[in-house]
């Protein structure tokens, strides 16, 4: 007697399923079996796969080394840290284990930002290779540029464009090369700071004065900030850093390596000068200055920005200062008439333009005392004293928008309004009160 055959019961429901989908009116009669085989066959495997996907602490930290260990505790536990790092230093594998070991213990949406698709894409390829090294399956779909996961984490990158960046919903936001990532990017994400999201925020970069990213390095207090020295890198050996730094150009083995703040190539001004004029001070009583003054740059089609500068024992100092997008006359001779009932201080216009001749005017009817200062005839002289001023540590200055116009000042007339309006009262000073001390740094350069 032959055996009898036993039901697939598995097989039986696939083969009703099949027919519901060849057969749209079987659909309503079969219309249980979908939910029933779903519960029976996909949900245990579903769960089994998704609770082998979760990476235990453990289990991945063995590889790293000291330097690296601190700042991957500190991505995991206190969620915004940056790190200013050397080429080498292992800042890639940090961002895509995170990823992984926060990404596969539950759903989240994670966004990549850099200054190009194929440094973020990098990221999603780093992923990959961990994934394989712990022999882990857990991408549903991945390409280049978007993955997914089994339990539903997707991981998108994006470019250093503003139609890239739109308003992130994310759990994980990575800024990657932040020191590339346009400033008008910058100030679309990091509003998100203020909103207190539960979020983790990690932003890499290296050293590149008058970015967003030097910017953000030295002022904002709410991030955990490390540095990763090419000797965290143990891996790589002095002979290989040797043949590294042969093949890299002298300012790029300062700014990638050694972890200088190099200003950006092509820039007049020392940025290591800058960053010593910006340093905390206290501004004294007006009757302790010698001579005040306002200067005036006009900025049409740019910012318009005014300074106010004190001497005071052969140093320069800001005092205050004021700009705005495409100022209207009006709102000029208003900051103007604040500012002489104030300070009583000379004003120093930018001169060769109308509007100077008009503005003039008007402060000659107030009895507001002003000169003109015609930096296009004098350049070369303009931004030599400004140079003397601060490689001579004679000037003090806290506008951090000045800041980062200094460190990329080229003279090509691109957002330098602010620098331009300070070098009428630099000149100015020079010319009156520092010119013996001018003279000797010139003669000694």
């Amino acid at each position: 007697m032959p055996k009898k055959k036993e039901l697939d019961f598995k097989k039986v429901l696939q083969d009703m399923i099949r027919k519901a989908m060849k057969e749209p009116a079987l659909a309503k009669t079969y219309i249980n079996i979908f939910p029933l085989y779903a519960r029976l066959y996909v949900e245990p495997h579903l769960n089994t796969v998704v609770n082998n996907l979760a990476i235990e602490y453990d289990d991945v930290i063995g590889k790293l080394v000291p330097k690296q260990l601190e700042i991957f505790d500190a991505m995991i536990n206190d969620k915004f840290v940056s790190v200013f790092g050397s080429r080498k230093t292992g800042k890639t594998y940090l961002m895509a284990l995170g990823i992984l070991l926060l990404g596969t213990d539950r759903k989240m949406k994670v966004h990549i930002l850099s200054s190009k698709k194929d440094t973020a894409a990098y990221l999603i390829t780093m992923m990959a290779i961990i994934a394989e090294e712990y022999d882990l399956d857990i991408f549903k779909r991945i390409s280049a540029e978007k993955c997914t996961f089994w339990n539903g984490t997707t991981v998108k990158i994006h470019a250093n464009t503003l139609a890239d960046t739109g308003t992130y919903e994310a759990d994980i936001l990575i800024l990657d090369e932040a020191q590339e990532i346009d400033e008008n990017v910058w100030g679309k994400i990091m509003p998100q700071l203020a909103t207190g999201r539960d979020m983790y925020i990690w932003i890499m970069g290296t050293a590149k004065a008058g970015t967003m990213f030097h910017t953000f390095w030295t002022e904002n207090k709410k991030f955990k900030k490390f540095m990763l020295h090419m000797k965290d890198a143990s891996w790589v050996s002095e002979k290989q850093w040797q043949e590294i730094m042969a093949v890299m150009p002298e300012r790029m083995v300062r700014q990638e390596l050694m972890l200088k703040w190099v200003e950006a190539e092509g820039a007049y001004f020392s940025a290591e000068a800058i960053g010593r004029a910006f340093k905390d001070y206290k501004i004294a009583d007006l009757k302790d200055y010698g001579e005040i003054v306002c200067t005036v740059d006009w900025g049409w089609g740019h910012e318009h920005a005014m300074y106010v500068l004190g001497i005071k024992d052969g140093i320069i100092y800001e005092l205050e200062s004021w700009s705005m997008q495409n100022a209207p006359r009006e709102r000029i001779l208003r900051q103007i008439t604040k500012y002489w009932r104030k300070y009583r201080c000379l004003f120093i216009l930018e001169g060769g333009q109308m509007v100077s001749s008009w503005i003039g005017y008007e402060l000659d009817e107030k009895n507001i005392e002003f000169e003109t200062s015609v930096f296009a005839n004098f350049k070369e002289l303009y931004w030599d004293n400004m140079e003397f001023v601060l490689d001579d540590n004679r000037i003090m200055l806290n506008n951090h928008r000045l800041k980062q116009q200094l460190l990329r000042y080229c003279g090509d007339k691109k957002e330098d309004d602010h620098v331009d309006s300070i070098l009428h009262g630099i000149r100015y000073y020079v010319l009156k009160y520092l010119e013996k001390y001018y003279s000797d740094w010139f003669g000694d350069d």
